[in-house]
């Protein structure tokens, strides 16, 4: 009996160690697994914020069914599977661990190892990164060996994802929103068809939403400043008619537009606006024209109780917010051809009258 309780206690002995060596076995090959990565698009501007800086932003993919792990999150379960409404905000796609993925830029090929910029990407799945260099820089513009890639942590063995630079130049500072636009829609675009989401939740009529807008608050929050023709107010599904005007803008608009743009008030409204409340500069301009307009003529009104001098007063805040470009010029010609109407109306009342 004493004989069989021992090889008994061996045998389970054995059984014991074999268990803990496969659970300590897979531990270790999970730690040392290699997650696929993907760059898929690379793109360099200069002239951004001061001359002759560098910005680089990629649209990469960090595959969610192997990056959504323990190993590598710190939160990966998703709590709804909604993919038509996926919160792009959830921690399952944003708590990536610090140190497991990076974008890196080096002053020529990844071979080389001239490491100029390095930054943790923000999320797994698809995604958007920019890395950015001030002025002084000694990467050569149009380099063709120039390359960025989407790296692993030194604890995983996954191939560097790399991709030479698709080099888009600006006049200057002034002309990168612009230049910018394009891209900045195309790469949200793409990001909304391999999400799989619904037509117009990222990007509407080429402007970013406000849903959208999370992918570039995540890889370089400037850009909302600094190309804020690239970006809409902050709704999910705004009507069309906003951001598309019908009639578009005639030349007298557009002049008006492009010489307020180019003011300080202008462009601080704009930054406030898209920084801290969602809306577009223009918008939020509209919404203070409208306010001074309202606080003007109940004022006026309010110690004259005259109705004409309050409409008349209300003329001065609605002809400063043409000039910035808040108030749409077609809305001036309105509210003007109003006026008249209400003023040879009641000069006809008073000339019958008398």
């Amino acid at each position: 009996m004493t004989i069989r309780r021992r090889i008994a206690g061996i045998f389970l002995s054995i059984v014991a160690a074999l268990l803990m060596a496969g659970v300590f076995s897979t531990n270790i090959a999970s730690a040392q697994a290699s997650p696929p990565t993907t760059l898929a698009e690379a793109y360099a501007f200069r002239h951004v914020v001061e001359t002759d800086d560098l910005l680089v932003v990629v649209r990469f993919d960090l595959p969610v069914g192997t990056w959504q792990d323990a190993a590598y999150m710190l939160n990966p379960t998703c709590e709804s599977d909604e993919s038509d409404f996926q919160d792009i905000e959830a921690p399952c796609y944003t708590s990536l661990q610090e140190g497991n993925a990076f974008q890196k830029l080096y002053g020529t090929s990844q071979a080389a190892g001239l490491l100029r910029a390095i930054k943790d990407l923000p999320r797994v799945g698809p995604g958007i990164s920019a890395v950015y260099l001030p002025a002084g820089h000694d990467i050569t513009w149009g380099n063709a060996e120039t390359q960025t890639c989407i790296e692993v942590g030194s604890s995983l063995a996954t191939t560097p994802s790399c991709s030479t630079l698709q080099w888009n130049d600006t006049a200057s500072i002034v002309t990168f929103g612009g230049t910018a636009q394009p891209f900045i829609s195309a790469l949200t675009l793409t990001a909304q068809t391999v999400m799989d989401q619904r037509q117009g939740r990222f990007v509407i009529n080429g402007k970013v939403t406000e849903i959208g807008i999370i992918f570039w608050r995540e890889s370089f929050p400037a850009i909302l400043a600094l190309s804020p023709v690239s970006f809409m107010i902050g709704t999910d599904n705004p009507f069309v008619d906003l951001v598309t005007p019908t009639p578009p803008a005639g030349a007298l608009d557009s002049t008006i537009t492009t010489a307020a743009e180019a003011t300080a008030l202008y462009t601080g409204v704009s930054s406030v606006g898209q920084e801290y409340l969602g809306f577009s500069g223009r918008f939020l301009g509209t919404l203070i024209s409208l306010l001074l307009m309202g606080i003007v003529g109940i004022f006026i009104f309010r110690y004259t109780d005259d109705v004409r001098l309050a409409l008349l007063g209300t003329f001065f805040p609605a002809a400063f917010g043409v000039y910035l470009s808040w108030i749409p010029l077609q809305w001036a010609f309105a509210f003007v051809a109003l006026t008249f109407t209400i003023g040879i109306s009641w000069i006809i009342r008073k000339t019958m009258v008398s």
